[in-house]
């Protein structure tokens, strides 16, 4: 029998689609909303589709609560219910079934809601492993705010830890694992500790996450009155070790005055200068200088400027 050349295109084109839809499957995500009950509930975000599960398995300490009903309609459902620990200096989430020797980007999510009912701004250090990942402080009573890093992890399990350093109750609301690819974000040593993560829409409430983005980065818009977004609707090519999501490379930005340069002009970030009272010198003008890192670990901020456009302004930058 003749095979139609319609009927290839046809079947190349399903194919196509079906590959795209295996590529955008949750494999190797875990995702735990902290304090859900029932424990055996799952249940789908509607905003990003993403399956969350409650954390009973991963940890087995601490008290469930729920936020103020009053700040759960602004918010996505992991964020509703939480787990805190009064007990115990520290408490550690065991997680299991990784996948020894691969890069993941690990979230911890606080939303405060009031769920005490006793407007205590709570603090905690976050650990990974031995190691500090952040200085957990609370900001606001209906502020949502979320720390991320990039680990490789060297076994099949990982412990996460809130440790207390005050009076106040440590507590989480969601923790989310997503493997990455191994070539992306390469460093010396260490670990990468999120700084921000922009990109250039012409909506200043625009935000990108899964399903747009595979590895379910959090892409924030930023916008600026000296600059204008322009898009694209071709596709673009992101082929590259860091899967970037069209959403974010099809839009770039340009000065609103063609003649002038623009500038983006991202959060500030601070640092520590190393300073020697003494006077040093050299016999031969050469000096050397050691650094030794101590029992606590350093996340440095990463950087990732992606395709570099004309007027010297990033389509995106990830940092």
């Amino acid at each position: 029998m003749k095979t139609r050349p319609w009927f290839l295109l046809l079947l190349i084109l399903t194919l196509t689609v079906f590959g795209s839809v295996e590529a955008q499957t949750q494999a190797g995500f875990i995702s735990l909303d902290c304090g859900l009950v029932p424990t055996t509930t799952t249940y789908t975000e509607k905003s990003t589709n993403i399956t969350y599960k409650s954390d009973a398995d991963y940890v087995d300490s601490g008290l469930v609560g729920k936020i103020n009903n009053a700040y759960m309609t602004q918010l996505q459902q992991q964020t509703w219910s939480l787990r805190s620990f009064r007990d115990g200096q520290r408490n550690c989430y065991n997680l299991f079934d990784l996948t020894a020797n691969i890069k993941y980007l690990i979230r911890a999510t606080f939303m405060y809601g009031n769920y005490d009912v006793l407007n205590q701004l709570p603090s905690c250090d976050l650990r990974v492993g031995a190691n500090k990942w952040f200085s957990i402080k609370i900001t606001g009573v209906t502020n949502s705010s979320s720390y991320e890093i990039f680990h490789v992890v060297t076994q099949d399990d990982l412990q996460v830890c809130l440790v207390k350093t005050g009076p106040t109750t440590p507590f989480i609301s969601s923790l989310e694992l997503r493997p990455l690819n191994n070539n992306s974000y390469n460093t010396q040593s260490g670990s990468l500790m999120l700084f921000a993560r922009i990109y250039f829409p012409s909506d200043p409430s625009s935000f990108v996450r899964y399903d747009e983005d595979i590895h379910d980065r959090g892409w924030t818009a930023l916008t600026d009155n000296e600059t204008t977004s322009i898009s694209t609707d071709l596709p673009i090519d992101i082929s590259s070790v860091y899967d970037m999501p069209q959403a974010v490379m099809k839009t770039v930005v340009i000065p609103a005055n063609g003649s002038n340069t623009c500038y983006m002009r991202p959060p500030k970030i601070s640092v520590s200068t190393i300073f020697n009272p003494s006077a040093v010198s050299s016999s031969n003008g050469k000096v050397s200088f050691t650094f030794t890192m101590t029992v606590t670990q350093l996340f440095l901020p990463y950087q990732r400027c992606r395709d570099l456009h004309s007027f010297r302004c990033y389509t995106a930058w990830d940092r």
